[in-house]
């Protein structure tokens, strides 16, 4: 991933983008995680496809695999847009809160984790690597965001001067 963005030296920047920075790679990484975990269970899955395009009076025309694909496709991307919103309101957070220590940083992405986890993972495992993953958040944040940024380094912020 190429870090160095126009208008910095150094590619670091204000926090919201440096947490859709970080977003966006674990976003990659968790997507990876589902995809592996939908794979492994994809009799399940298709099972679930069958039976809700019957739900829905839909017959399915030809071989069921290109359906279970989409649906893998769908959470895949599914999972990268929701990582990128949540590292950037996790950004946004800690700009908000002052700019204090990344250990601020660190407990935000361990609740985000830990809630994604268990509302996301079926088995222990596969929520260990989801919880990782957001555990990643952390250095790759603080490589991203500019601590000594001015508010005109960034986008435009409407309730400061």
């Amino acid at each position: 991933m190429d870090w160095d963005m126009p208008g910095g030296d150094d590619g670091r920047q204000d926090p919201a983008r440096a947490g859709t920075r970080a977003g966006r790679v674990i976003g990659l990484l968790t997507a990876g995680v589902v995809v592996v975990s939908l794979l492994d269970s994809r009799g399940r899955l298709a099972w679930q496809v069958e039976t809700a395009a019957g739900l829905a009076g839909l017959g399915l025309p030809g071989p069921l695999w290109p359906y279970v694909g989409l649906s893998i496709a769908g959470a895949a991307f599914g999972r990268y847009a929701l990582c990128y919103v949540v590292g950037s309101l996790l950004g946004v957070v800690y700009d908000q809160l002052g700019r204090p220590s990344l250990a601020v940083v660190a407990v935000l992405a361990l609740l985000v984790g830990v809630t994604d986890a268990v509302l996301t993972a079926r088995r222990v495992v596969t929520g260990l690597a989801v919880l990782l993953a957001w555990l990643c958040f952390v250095p790759l944040f603080a490589r991203a965001v500019d601590d000594e940024a001015t508010y005109h380094d960034g986008p435009v912020r409407f309730n400061r001067s």
